[in-house]
């Protein structure tokens, strides 16, 4: 009789679990992110700093929290730096939440860049050279830990410039 209780249990364990799983790679498909605003902070004579806000959506019925954010940025196809966020936020039920993003990007990365490519007046300035923002975060429902997230951003350094 122990041993019928023991196969039960297990099999009520493998299924509980494989229903949570289900669900959180369910919700994992569900939350998706956008470009809502980039800007510039700060632009001196060592580069250029910009903000990206990522308004992160949340169409799932539970709240999901954000943390361990990764990213690369690529200036003229070379990764050029990585960024690690350590804040945490949350993203409730239904609703957009924003997360803000500060690249800080110095001049000799975009020269150093650009030579790769071809001069600078070979394509036709340097406000022409794409950025693109790769990177991933994490997401948690409680204690359920979701798959890691992707995220990307591409633009023109000129959009992040006046």
């Amino acid at each position: 009789m122990k041993k019928k209780w023991v196969k039960i249990s297990a099999i009520t364990g493998l299924g509980i679990l494989g229903v949570l799983t289900i669900g959180a790679v369910t919700i994992a498909n569900k939350v998706n992110y956008e470009v809502l605003s980039q800007h510039l902070l700060t632009l001196d004579n060592e580069g250029v700093t910009f903000r990206v806000n990522f308004g992160i959506s949340n169409p799932s019925m539970f709240d999901v929290d954000i943390w361990n954010q990764k990213y690369d940025v690529f200036v003229a196809g070379r990764k050029t730096l990585e960024i690690t966020a350590t804040d945490k936020y949350r993203v409730f039920s239904d609703s957009t939440s924003s997360i803000p993003l500060d690249v800080r990007l110095k001049w000799s990365d975009f020269y150093n860049n650009s030579a790769q490519i071809g001069t600078v007046a070979q394509i036709s300035g340097i406000a022409n050279l794409p950025i693109v923002i790769r990177g991933t975060f994490a997401g948690k429902i409680g204690i359920l830990r979701l798959m890691k997230l992707p995220v990307r951003m591409s633009a023109p350094l000129s959009y992040f410039l006046p």
